[in-house]
């Protein structure tokens, strides 16, 4: 079972978010995520902002989550969640 990390500013815009993104994010976060961080996601980011890490990024509707997987620690590391227009603009 991974740890999972959620950095404080997912934490602070997920809390803005409207209820449903809520309940579905956090419910990402204790049931998929620590089991099987693989396979609960929707794909890589290829943005070249990230360029030379494993990013995944998964969805909530309109929004995006971005996460690392390090396996050799099973840590898991929620950094951002936007919209999914500023999400891929930031850096």
């Amino acid at each position: 079972m991974y740890q999972i990390i959620v950095k404080k500013q997912v934490l602070k815009f997920v809390e803005k978010q409207q209820k449903y993104i809520q309940e579905n994010f956090n419910d990402w976060i204790k049931n998929q995520l620590p089991q099987t961080p693989e396979t609960s996601n929707d794909g890589f980011m290829t943005n070249s902002l990230y360029q030379g890490l494993q990013v995944y990024k998964k969805r909530f509707g309109e929004f995006r989550a971005l996460f690392t997987i390090c396996d050799t620690e099973i840590i898991v590391t929620v950094f951002d969640f936007d919209s999914r227009g500023q999400i891929y603009k930031k850096r």
